[in-house]
This record gives structure tokens, sequence and C-alpha cells, in this order.
């Protein structure tokens, strides 16, 4: 797969991951925030709001979330959430801006939070406060960050959290075998027989597409679900293989319904709207046609 189209997979993926398990993300990583939080109010509202200011390549993955509280103090506030997919030191301006949009916009109380879930190991901590000072007017900013390698994986494989599960492969691991600690975070899945059939695959999904496995290691990590007390790790994924051949055949069908739409002089806007088909792809394929 294109490591650019990969990696929007990715973000798409972890936002999705948030958004269905909310409540479960802000109780682990948030719990004071979730105490007062009414969840039954939780909406998410269209983010419009960020259109030009976000500089260069989207490589994170953004949630923003309106709760009213349970004191009813407050109509609702914001939460902003943010999942960042590698490091990087101007994450406070970015975070700061990302505050005066939604308080220009909406001005309500706004959590801002901001997850590393990159695999690397930092030297230095990346800061949560931005400040700029220019005689005597001053400005502090401070936000909320955590960073998933910073958690031990051991002491969190038996936590009953479906969010702790999906992020057990970018906690610390030290030297385990990463297609062991694959078919650990799947195997947990199991243990939770409220979830829907959607946040499974979800769940499924992430930690799949998250923590790649090279040649060597997936076959390592196709011996280990061959076990018997990996036998449902084993189905989950001839499930999931089975679920990829049909979408990889409906957007084979897709693109050729766009390619004759195209060719009928259809525009491409409406194209990408019937077919379900991102926009960026109706063009590439445009393209490939006109070449």
């Amino acid at each position: 797969m294109d490591i650019k189209k990969e990696r929007v997979d990715s973000d798409q993926l972890t936002k999705r991951l948030v958004e269905l398990f909310f409540k479960d993300f802000l109780e682990f990583f948030c719990p004071d925030l979730a105490k007062i939080v009414d969840f039954n109010s939780v909406d998410f509202p269209n983010k419009e709001l960020y259109s030009g200011i976000i500089e260069g390549e989207k490589t994170i993955s953004d949630v923003l979330a309106k709760v009213n509280l349970l004191d009813g103090q407050e109509q609702y506030i914001l939460i902003h959430l943010e999942i960042q997919s590698s490091r990087d030191v101007d994450i406070p301006r970015r975070m700061f801006r990302y505050f005066c949009n939604i308080w220009m916009k909406h001005e309500k109380p706004v959590y801002a939070f901001a997850l590393f879930i990159d695999e690397s190991r930092w030297k230095e901590p990346i800061s949560n406060v931005f400040t700029r000072e220019f005689m005597g007017t001053e400005l502090t900013y401070k936000f909320h960050l955590q960073k998933t390698k910073n958690y031990k994986y051991e002491e969190y494989l038996d936590y009953p959290n479906p969010i702790v599960t999906a992020f057990l492969i970018r906690m610390n691991y030290g030297k385990k075998s990463r297609a062991l600690v694959k078919a650990e975070s799947m195997k947990r899945i199991e243990k939770y027989y409220n979830l829907t059939e959607t946040q499974i695959e979800t769940l499924l999904h992430f930690i799949d597409r998250l923590l790649f496995l090279d040649e060597e290691e997936t076959k390592e990590f196709k011996d280990i679900i061959k076990q018997e007390e990996y036998e449902e790790v084993n189905k989950m994924m001839l499930t999931t293989l089975q679920e990829e051949i049909l979408e990889e055949k409906i957007k084979i069908e897709k693109l050729e319904i766009a390619k004759k739409s195209l060719q009928k002089g259809y525009p491409i806007e409406e194209i990408a709207e019937i077919t379900g088909l991102l926009l960026e792809e109706v063009k590439k394929l445009e393209a490939e046609i006109k070449s």
C-alpha cells in the first residue's frame, strides 16, 4: 500500500477508535474530566473551524467533542483531542492555534489533550506549554500531554478497558517479540462481551495496522495464533482477511463506475459523492484516463 495512504488510513482509524470508545478513552487518559462529563450528551461537531489554519500535511487524528457537564454549571464544554503519530516539537504552537479557533467560534471552556502514540523513545520531553512575551504583554497556554510509550505494557495487560487493549501495541513492551505483543493484544479483545461488531472490528483493525510486522515477524505471528490459546485470534484474523478481500472487490467496482462516469463527462465532485471515493482518488483516475 502507498505509504501516504497507509498513514492517512491509520490516522482515520485512530480517530474512529477514539470516537467509538470516547468514554473509555477519557476514563483512562483524562480520569478527572471523565468524572464530571455527562456521556449521554456527547456530540462530535463538524470541524470546519480548522480550515485554513493547518500548515502542510496533516498527520494526526483530531477529535472535537461537545459535552454537557453533570453539574450543569456550563451548558457545554469542548474537548479537543490530538492523536500524534510522530514526534513534533511544534505541537504547543499548533495546540494554541487550535484553541484560538475553537474559542473564537464557540466561546466555551476547552479541555485540550495531546496523545503521542509514536514508537520512539524520546531523549527529551516535548513541552505542553506555549508562551509568548513582549514588553510586559505575556501569554501562557498549557494543555495536557501524554505519550503511550511511557506506559509499561506488562502493567496494563489485564486492564479492564478496551481502549487500553488497543494502545497496548504502542506502550513500552521492552524486548518482547512484536509478534507476541500483537497476538496478546488481539487475544484480549474477546474478553469484552458487550462490544458491538463495529467496535470489535475497529479494535482488531487498529492493532493489526498500527503494529506492522515484517516478513519474519509475520511468520512468527501466524505460528503463535495457530496455538490453541489463540484460537479466537486466528478466527478473527481469517474474518478480517475475508472482509479485506470483499472491500478490495467493492473498491475495484467503485473505480470502474468512476472511470465510466468520467468518460461520460460527469463532474468529479458528483462522482466522488456517488461512489464514496475520495476526491483525490477520482482526480488521480481522471489524470490516468487523460494520460
